[in-house]
């Protein structure tokens, strides 16, 4: 996702200016997993923060994590900035982020990845900026290959009931076994990888192949450093003994 005109409509900010921005708003896999790192983290890089509410979330589950935040969309960016008084947030491409290596404890990207044909470069990105954690979101499928492309498979940007018609990005659905790929070749390899996901059919605003209706929401926490002493900690619905 390069182009920020999809982010940038008054609806779409007026949406993110009232919602996503309470832990009441998290999903449960969202609050799986920062359950599990919150008290670990001293700052957070929030990719496609949009108004900047998971600095409320984030400040309500540690008051003491330092938060950044960053986004695609220029006018998204000022909105959060005028909701947030004195917090640091930037424009920029979750495929070329400004900072340092290991430079935030976790780099939180949620609902954004599978929005995007460039996320191989956003998943390395975000990872490469990680000190301890990265967790996202992906939608993944086992027994389908891979879908990548915005004429066969995309949402339409459409808040309150509104759609101007045109104004889609892409909705990826990667092959569970893809993605474990791309993940275990990561520099450097995770030391720990917890997935929760489940089955669900997408969004009315999706529209893709028949066969991809219905795939698994997955949440993801990778790790640079063991959690629980655990491996691989694995709540997907796929059987385990099928993948890799």
């Amino acid at each position: 996702m390069t182009d920020d005109k999809p982010w940038s409509g008054q609806n779409v900010i007026d949406f993110y200016s009232r919602h996503r921005n309470s832990e009441k708003d998290l999903y449960d896999s969202e609050r799986y997993m920062l359950s599990k790192v919150s008290d670990r983290i001293s700052s957070v890089l929030d990719v496609g923060c949009a108004a900047g509410g998971f600095y409320t979330i984030f400040q309500g589950l540690n008051p003491g994590v330092s938060y950044t935040g960053i986004d695609i969309s220029e006018e998204m960016i000022h909105k959060a900035s005028f909701l947030h008084p004195g917090v640091p947030f930037f424009q920029s491409k979750a495929e070329m982020i400004h900072f340092p290596d290991d430079h935030f404890d976790l780099v939180y990207c949620s609902g954004t990845i599978h929005m995007s044909l460039h996320w191989r470069e956003m998943m390395r990105e975000c990872w490469r900026v990680a000190r301890k954690f990265f967790i996202f979101d992906v939608r993944l499928v086992e027994d389908l290959p891979s879908i990548e492309s915005e004429v066969k498979s995309y949402e339409k940007i459409a808040f309150n009931d509104s759609w101007d018609g045109h104004t889609v990005v892409p909705y990826v659905i990667i092959n569970v076994n893809a993605f474990l790929k791309e993940v275990d070749d990561l520099n450097p390899r995770p030391c720990s990888s917890n997935f929760y996901g489940y089955y669900h059919n997408v969004s009315p605003m999706t529209v893709t192949e028949a066969e991809y209706q219905t795939v698994c929401m997955t949440m993801v926490c990778l790790s640079k450093e063991h959690i629980n002493n655990e491996k691989d900690i694995w709540a997907l619905p796929f059987p385990r003994k099928s993948i890799r």
